[in-house]
C-alpha cells in the first residue's frame, strides 16, 4: 500500500543521509533483525515501489504485481487499477492474511477464487518437529501444476493462513482456477477468529467445532489462468496470463 511504500522510502532516505554524513559512499542494503525474523531492504528504484493512489494505474511494463498482505482494505481506485491491469493481461501474486478485508475479494471471486473468512489450524503435529505450532499449517499436497512442479516431496509452511479455494460460482469470463496447495486431513478452517490474537503469541487455544468448522484438507493457494479482456498479443507474450 502507499503507507508501506512511503515508510520504506523514508528508511531509504535516512540510510542515504547517514551514508553521506559518515562518508560511507552509497548503501547497498539494510538488515533489520527482530524476534519475528529478519528483513533485508535494498535501495528502492522507481520500479520497486508502486503507489496506486498516486499513479492511478499499474505500469504497462510491470511483469509481476505483488500484493503482499495488506493490513486494511485497498482504496477503490487501487482495486480498480489492479483489475484493469489483470484484465489487460497482467500477472499478479496476491497474499492475504486472515481477519483482514482487503477490498479484493469480489474481484477475486470474478476469477473463480474464493477467499475464506477464516483461518486454518493444523493439528497434525508435523510442524511441532520444527518448532511450529497449530497456527502454521504444513503443506505437502500439491496439484499437478507448473507453479508447484518443483515442490513435490517438499514441505512448506504458511504462517496464519486463511483458506483460498476455487469458487462455486463460475467465472463471468474464461478463467481457469486450480487449487494448487492443500493441508492434511488433520487440519481445519475455522470461522471463529477470536483466538487469532492468542495464536499470535498470547496463548490462544483452538479446537475443532463440527458445527462451524470445515474439515481438511484445506486449500491455501489457487492459480488462475484467463484470457485477457483487452490485450494486444505480442510475440514475447502471445497467450494467456496467470
Amino acid at each position: 500500500s502507499e503507507a508501506v511504500a512511503a515508510h520504506l522510502a523514508g528508511v531509504a532516505q535516512e540510510a542515504a543521509r547517514a551514508a553521506r554524513m559518515l562518508d560511507l559512499g552509497g548503501w547497498s542494503w539494510i538488515v533489520a533483525e527482530g524476534p519475528g525474523g529478519n528483513m533485508f531492504l535494498s535501495p528502492p528504484t522507481p520500479e520497486t515501489a508502486l503507489m496506486l493512489v498516486r499513479d492511478r494505474s499499474v505500469p504497462a511494463d510491470c511483469s509481476l504485481l505483488i500484493v503482499a498482505g495488506p493490513k486494511k482494505a485497498l482504496f477503490p481506485i487501487e482495486a480498480d487499477s489492479i483489475r484493469a491491469y489483470l484484465d489487460g493481461g497482467g500477472k499478479a501474486l496476491i497474499l492475504l492474511d486472515p481477519d483482514v478485508e482487503s477490498g479484493l475479494e469480489k474481484m477475486l471471486e470474478s476469477y473463480s477464487v474464493k477467499v475464506g473468512d477464516d483461518f486454518v489450524v493444523d493439528a497434525s503435529g508435523i510442524g511441532g518437529l520444527f518448532g511450529l505450532d497449530a497456527s502454521m499449517p504444513v503443506v505437502t499436497n500439491y496439484s499437478d501444476h507448473d507453479i508447484t512442479a518443483k515442490l513435490k516431496g517438499i514441505m512448506t509452511t504458511f504462517m496464519l493462513a486463511r483458506s483460498v479455494s476455487t469458487a462455486t460460482v463460475k467465472s463471468a469470463f474464461d478463467a481457469q482456477a486450480t487449487e494448487i496447495a492443500k493441508t492434511s486431513d488433520a487440519s481445519w478452517a475455522t470461522t471463529d477468529l477470536s483466538p487469532l490474537h492468542g495464536v499470535r503469541g498470547h496463548g490462544g487455544r483452538v479446537s475443532f467445532n463440527p458445527t462451524q468448522d470445515r474439515k481438511g484438507p484445506i486449500s491455501l493457494a489457487v492459480a488462475v489462468t484467463a484470457a485477457p479482456k483487452t490485450y494486444a498479443a505480442s510475440a514475447s507474450d502471445p497467450g494467456r496470463r496467470k
